[in-house]
């Protein structure tokens, strides 16, 4: 139902530190953060009922190169990809505000079968704190947060989303779009060498051979 169920703590080190992962295939959100503090780097997060990232109750969020990729086709999509939340109701009912402190994406692609695939579910007259760098995004929405080099609904051209292939095709409009400063772990998810500057997401683009795309 769920991958990876993450909530509070009380210092300041990160609840969750992912690398190097994939969590596919949950009816309900591939991860899922109460309050949570996460870092995550080199993750592919797909197919997913209602979310591939569900960040709610506020909290400390920072992903890079990662792929976020949602065409969940067992049922009808229940929600956008990514949900950002920043409140709850209280047992008196009344709506108890949770800031999400920030959530940072650095090199990511946020795509789907969606035509939204962000929800910003915000208390009333407050913000939450996204920010996206050298992202590929598909969104109808314009005020997103900071935005500095990035896509909104080009096509990031997987290989074959019906086979839970996520690599990037010659035509992607991530090819050789992120930064090399949000590059901590040199590999994609792969084992491969990422390029310079990188391709968005968890997978660095090689030249199509018939062994990558199989």
């Amino acid at each position: 139902t769920v991958g990876i169920l993450v909530d509070t703590v009380v210092n300041n080190n990160p609840t969750l530190t992912i690398t190097n992962s994939m969590v596919q295939n949950m009816s309900l959100a591939g991860i899922y953060g109460q309050g949570a503090h996460i870092e995550g780097d080199n993750l592919l997060v797909s197919n997913c009922g209602t979310a591939t990232l569900a960040l709610t109750l506020g909290g400390k969020y920072k992903f890079s190169n990662s792929t976020f990729a949602n065409y969940w086709s067992y049922s009808a999509r229940r929600s956008p990809g990514v949900i950002f939340n920043n409140w709850y109701t209280d047992l008196y009912g009344n709506i108890q505000f949770r800031p999400i402190s920030f959530a940072e994406f650095y090199n990511c692609i946020i795509y789907g079968s969606a035509e939204e695939e962000l929800l910003f579910d915000c208390a009333e007259g407050t913000d939450i704190n996204t920010a996206f760098y050298n992202c590929l995004i598909r969104t109808k929405q314009t005020n997103i947060g900071t935005q500095t080099d990035t896509k909104t609904n080009e096509d990031p051209k997987f290989v074959d989303t019906k086979a839970n292939n996520y690599h990037l095709a010659a035509e992607s409009a991530a090819l050789y779009a992120g930064n090399s400063a949000y590059i901590e772990i040199p590999y994609d998810l792969d084992n491969v060498l990422r390029n310079n500057p990188p391709s968005i997401g968890a997978y660095e683009y090689v030249e199509a051979t018939e062994e990558r795309d199989k």
